[in-house]
């Protein structure tokens, strides 16, 4: 989770630093102190940007990036930009593949931020509310961070599904996130997905029902698993009562969290 003041600080000329947030634009000298309590966004347009993190007298800066890889930037200087942050932030998570034109009331936007709220456990509006924008910052932000620490991991390889498998409730073949396997927890998957107009490849659908499942069917086993205070206890407990493969591979797995944790942790 995010401490301190989170702000997008880009110097675009001389000693001027301009200071964007969702709704206004603050131009200062670089000397000059940060506006409290205000989080920030970046367009996917104009010049590099750079996310600060404050806390305190310290700031940590990080390079934000756009999907593709690519060097996020400023650009923003009116509400229409602000809204357009918005659209490429969704754009970023996965949950909108619309024009970045600014209008949050197309059928396609409200279908984004429903599901981005699905995910989030947010109350579900399909309309942006500052409860609702405070996530998607923090949740972006966020994404941005992890793209910066996995860009510096050489090692790091990204796999996916086979891309010819069909999906089948009844294959009885690990499948997601969580290597849904059982057909009543892949039904529920499949269910969950389209609820959301999505497929069941799709990763917020698939943490959609992630969460849905610890809600319910597991929320005796969520909160214990809550409960676990070293990494071993929680893989073990996790592989064994949550996702319960059959292959029960516990030292192999435990191998495996303490390398993404060496990743997350500087987070």
């Amino acid at each position: 989770m995010l401490k301190g003041d989170l702000y997008i600080k880009m110097k675009i000329q001389g000693n001027t630093d301009v200071i964007l947030n969702i709704d206004n634009v603050y131009s200062v000298n670089k000397n000059a102190s940060i506006p409290s309590n205000k989080i920030t966004t970046a367009d996917s347009d104009g010049l590099p940007g750079v996310i600060y993190e404050k806390s305190g007298e310290i700031e940590s800066e990080y390079p934000t990036y756009n999907a593709n890889g690519t060097v996020n930037g400023i650009s923003a200087t009116s509400s229409t930009c602000s809204n357009r942050n918005i659209q490429t932030a969704l754009i970023n998570l996965g949950f909108y593949s619309g024009p970045a034109n600014g209008n949050l009331n197309s059928d396609l936007m409200r279908i984004a931020i429903g599901n981005f709220q699905t995910v989030y456990g947010l109350n579900k509006t399909g309309a942006m509310n500052q409860t609702t924008l405070s996530k998607l910052q923090l949740v972006d932000g966020f994404r941005n961070r992890a793209m910066n620490i996995l860009a510096e991991n050489e090692n790091n390889v990204i796999t996916h599904h086979d891309p010819d498998y069909v999906y089948d409730v009844n294959d009885e073949k690990g499948y997601g996130i969580m290597q849904w396997t059982f057909w009543s927890r892949k039904q529920g998957l499949l269910n969950q997905a389209k609820s959301m107009g999505l497929q069941p490849k799709d990763l917020n659908a698939q943490l959609a029902y992630f969460r849905t499942e610890m809600n319910t069917l597991y929320k005796i086993q969520w909160n214990e698993f809550k409960s676990k205070t070293t990494l071993a206890d929680s893989t073990d407990y996790f592989l064994k009562e949550l996702e319960s493969p059959k292959d029960n591979n516990s030292e192999e797995r435990i191998g495996f969290a303490n390398e993404i944790y060496q990743l997350m942790y500087k987070l």
